[in-house]
């Protein structure tokens, strides 16, 4: 029954949409609200699935023919490598990529 109260209170809860801001920013705002609403780290993924729209959408659906079933890390660091920062700055994505390999 708990469970079933905090998914129902969240989904009245805007999540940010990513539908062509910086993606390092929409990020940062779905960390906080992870962390607001503790989203358990296996849904995280599947929350951001219902918010991704245009050249998002279509290229999570390319990343899902490569794994179905991504990691939320996996989904930032790839998110990042596609859309991602200013090529002479790669912090971001580098540390997601140590946080990936350990």
């Amino acid at each position: 029954m708990f469970l079933q109260d905090i998914q129902s209170f969240t989904s009245n809860i805007e999540f940010p949409k990513l539908h062509g801001q910086d993606p390092n920013e929409w990020i940062v705002h779905a960390e906080q609200y992870f962390e607001k609403f503790i989203i358990h780290y296996e849904m995280k993924i599947y929350k951001v699935l219902s918010t991704l729209e245009g050249p998002f959408f279509d290229w999570f659906r390319g990343l899902r023919k490569q794994n179905p079933f991504p990691s939320w890390e996996r989904f930032k660091y790839e998110l990042l490598q596609h859309f991602g920062e200013a090529n002479d700055n790669h912090s971001t994505v580098d540390f997601i990529a140590d946080e990936l390999k350990g």
